[in-house]
This record gives C-alpha cells, structure tokens and sequence, in this order.
C-alpha cells in the first residue's frame, strides 16, 4: 500500500485502520444504496453518485493527511530505480487482455 510508504511507522496503524474501516463501510452499503438506485431512479445515477464522494474523499485527503518525509536523492537516482522493462510487459499484458476481452460483441461470440 502506498500510504504505508507515506506516513511513518507510529502513524501506520491509524490510516490503515482508516482506509480498511472505509472499504469496510463501502463493501456494506454499496450494494444496498447501489440497488435501491437503480430501483429507483436508474442505473446512470450511481456514476453521478461517484462524484459528490469523490470530492468529499479529496477535500478530506488535502486538509487531513498530513506527510513529513525525507527525500531519498536525486531525482535522476530515483528514476533510475524504476523498472521500466517490467512496467513495459506489464503495461502490453494488460493492454492485450483487455483489447482481447473488448473485441467479444454480437459478431464474434466466446463460442466462436
């Protein structure tokens, strides 16, 4: 997780608790809100729902999360960590799974 590379170790506890505590409360009444909407007044408004949660989520992110950290160097050394290689495979696997999976229609069926 990144915020485990974000706070330190002492505050470590509290936001993993946090961001669980919510996925929590997601998991719960995502579905029951989910579907009372689209019983309601449609499947289109859960997207719009995102929004006003999203914003919430934002405004709570900038004025509560709080990081001190060191930096590790240079950024030109940081950059040279980075494995580009695996970034570049993981990138055209996902890619060629998802254009695999997009190209199933009508026309060309699983069975063919």
């Amino acid at each position: 997780m990144v915020v485990c590379d974000l706070v330190s170790l002492r505050e470590r506890q509290k936001y993993t608790g946090l961001i669980y505590g919510a996925f929590a409360i997601g998991t719960f009444i995502g579905p029951i809100v989910g579907g009372s909407m689209v019983e309601h007044i449609g499947w289109r408004w859960i997207f719009w729902l995102n929004l006003p949660i999203g914003g919430l989520a934002l405004l709570s992110l900038i004025f509560f999360f709080r990081v001190s950290y060191v930096r590790s160097g240079p950024t030109i050394s940081n950059l040279r960590k980075i494995d580009y290689l695996g970034n570049t495979l993981l990138i055209g696997a996902i890619s060629s799974i998802l254009i695999a999976l997009s190209g199933t229609s009508v026309e060309r069926p699983w069975e063919s």
